[in-house]
């Protein structure tokens, strides 16, 4: 996904023809039409790449889980993912340890229609 001046520009669904035809897109900034265009392909060269790309996505949630419990546990993140996918909570980023996961959520789809209704009883 590309971003440019914090608002979505390619959605990733919108690129499945183009990466199953292997089609490469050019991306341009209509904030800056003098700004070089974004080449995008389904290979890369990444001999000379220093950062491939900054994202910026305001308004997330952050949720650390720290626990003794996770370490040698088969099954573990397992289980904490298929608590999201019950609930219908997409996770956007992971990161992980041996002791404790890091994840971000999209705040406005962490409350379900039915805990809203029951928030506001």
């Amino acid at each position: 996904m590309l971003i440019f001046s914090d608002r979505k520009v390619l959605h990733p669904r919108s690129m499945r023809p183009a990466r199953e035809g292997d089609i490469p897109v050019r991306a341009k900034n209509s904030y800056n039409p003098k700004a070089p265009r974004t080449l995008i392909t389904r290979a890369r060269d990444m001999s000379e790449a220093v950062l491939t790309s900054i994202v910026l996505q305001r308004k997330v949630a952050m949720l650390d889980t720290v626990s003794a419990r996770m370490l040698g546990q088969v099954g573990f993140l397992a289980k904490v993912f298929s608590i999201f996918e019950d609930l219908g909570i997409s996770v956007d980023v992971v990161a992980t340890s041996e002791v404790s996961i890091s994840l971000t959520l999209d705040p406005s789809k962490l409350w379900s229609r039915e805990l809203i209704q029951q928030a506001s009883v």
